[in-house]
């Protein structure tokens, strides 16, 4: 999200962006969360039938996923939220970011359209294919684990179904050292107890994704292993279910690293 300086403020005051939310931090950050609000809130997504079946039309027509959705491609989604959806997508935001709303109360109305936006492009994301560049690790790897999961959980996208805080939350009960060691698929514990339907679902929805986008002439091994493993995951929930706690994992691996990379001296 870029604006000019001189450009009016897409907040609609009628201003330009400098006197009005580009002259405010608070604003601006707050502004810039919303924004961002689908990557940091996986939960965070249109539910409507008209606004999915579109999700999924022009995901197919952007092909793989490297994170960029056009405006009006999400603006064509939006048009299709119902109000009783709008309004649950702003109460799911509100609820797990109450403080970062209050300095949009000036202008709630184009937050609301922003966290709309955001969900709906959340959702066309989750359509659309892993980049084949994902899937490189796959193919060149001479020793692939054995667990569906785990291979899986190194071409899909943890932050598509667990959020910063999940994360956060399950590393206190972790066991000491767990980054040095091998990659598991939970089929019990902190991380297996945390998987909800949603989490499930929303691992099949990336598992199909893939499917639909393989084989690759150019990745024939990758091919044909994930199509077994996202073949697994659709018919067999439990192996969902560890797929999804997987990834958990994968999340939280992430996190811890980043912020022992951030605690680090140069």
């Amino acid at each position: 999200m870029h604006h000019r300086r001189n450009d009016p403020c897409p907040c609609g005051s009628g201003s330009k962006y400098k006197r009005c939310c580009g002259a405010d931090p608070a604003r601006r950050a707050a502004l810039a969360d919303v924004h961002n609000a689908a990557a940091f809130l996986p939960a965070l997504r249109p539910a409507g039938p008209a606004v999915l079946s579109y999700c999924g039309r022009v995901a197919n027509e952007l092909g793989e996923n490297e994170g960029y959705v056009p405006d009006e491609v999400v603006a064509g989604g939006v048009a299709l939220v119902e109000e009783p959806d709008r309004a649950e997508i702003v109460s799911t935001f509100r609820e797990a970011a109450p403080f970062g709303w209050e300095p949009l109360q000036e202008i709630a109305g184009h937050a609301e359209r922003e966290v709309v936006a955001s969900a709906v492009r959340g959702a066309i994301c989750d359509r659309r294919p892993v980049a084949r560049s994902q899937l490189l690790v796959v193919e060149v790897d001479e020793n692939l684990p054995d667990e569906v999961g785990v291979r899986l959980g190194a071409v899909l996208p943890s932050g598509a179904v667990w959020s910063f805080a999940d994360a956060e939350d399950v590393l206190q009960e972790l066991p000491p050292g767990f980054l040095s060691r091998r990659v598991w698929a939970p089929n019990k514990g902190p991380l297996f107890e945390r998987v909800e339907d949603w989490h499930v679902e929303r691992v099949r929805l990336l598992c199909d994704a893939l499917h639909r986008h393989l084989p690759l002439p150019s990745l024939p091994r990758a091919s044909r292993i994930l199509l077994a493993d996202c073949e697994a995951v659709l018919r067999d929930y439990s192996q969902a279910r560890r797929t999804a706690a997987t990834l958990l994992l994968s999340h939280a691996g992430w996190v811890a690293a980043s912020a022992f990379e951030a605690e680090s001296p140069n």
